[in-house]
């Protein structure tokens, strides 16, 4: 009974730590959302100096790697990205943060390297926005779901859904419902959904390939005794 108690309490005491985290995380990001778009939420002026564009790069503006996928083109752009994204990273199940910023990571190198070997768009419009990122961490969601006995099906569902958007979106160019967009959403380009889709997995998988993995017990040697 002793041994019980211990383990809820300290289940209750990680989940506590986790929840610290996840918010500490979330206030992070809104912190970063809000000073890459300061300049638009005052004056509804997007950050250029920020997006990701090719030529900046090469001419010595490395910070544009990192500050891309926090930047957006429209007030209606930022709502609606940042919306997607904060929810979907707030509801991971993941309890590490380690691994939630793996997570993070992953998506948005996803959604940058997918488009620079498959897109020509992305040398002509540069990129910005949070919704290459978005996908992966919905595919990551419905892969966590899918490890509940309750949320398999649902989990199944999702990805089912997101992969068919994925390749059609893929097969036509053009962003699904695209044009009952309310506000400007720049060009978007498609293979960013799939990249971070893809970034998203790959990491999924890696992190319960480490989960699964059990390291051998150690074996106690033996020895002989002399008669």
């Amino acid at each position: 009974m002793r041994s019980e108690t211990t383990n809820i309490y300290l289940n209750q005491q990680g989940s506590t730590s986790s929840l610290k985290n996840n918010r500490l995380e979330l206030r992070g990001l809104i912190a970063l959302l809000l000073l890459t778009n300061l300049g638009l939420l005052l004056g509804n002026t997007p950050a250029s100096n920020l997006m990701f564009r090719q030529v900046a790069i090469a001419a010595g503006e490395w910070w544009r790697m990192l500050s891309w996928p926090f930047v957006h083109v429209s007030r209606y752009h930022l709502l609606l990205d940042a919306t997607a994204f904060l929810l979907l990273y707030a509801g991971l199940q993941e309890v590490k943060p380690g691994r939630r910023v793996a997570y993070l990571l992953t998506t948005i190198f996803g959604s940058l390297l997918f488009p620079l070997l498959f897109s020509a768009e992305i040398a002509q419009l540069g990129l910005c926005g949070l919704s290459g990122p978005a996908h992966g961490l919905f595919a990551v969601r419905a892969l966590e779901l899918r490890g509940f006995g309750n949320g398999k099906r649902l989990g199944n569902l999702l990805l089912c859904g997101l992969v068919l958007k994925i390749c059609w979106e893929l097969s036509t160019g053009t962003s699904f419902l695209q044009q009952l967009h309310l506000g400007d959403v720049g060009h978007p380009i498609v293979t960013t959904h799939a990249g971070g889709v893809i970034g998203g997995v790959v990491c999924y998988l890696l992190h319960q390939r480490d989960k699964n993995h059990v390291p051998p017990a150690p074996q106690k040697e033996a020895y002989g005794k002399e008669i």
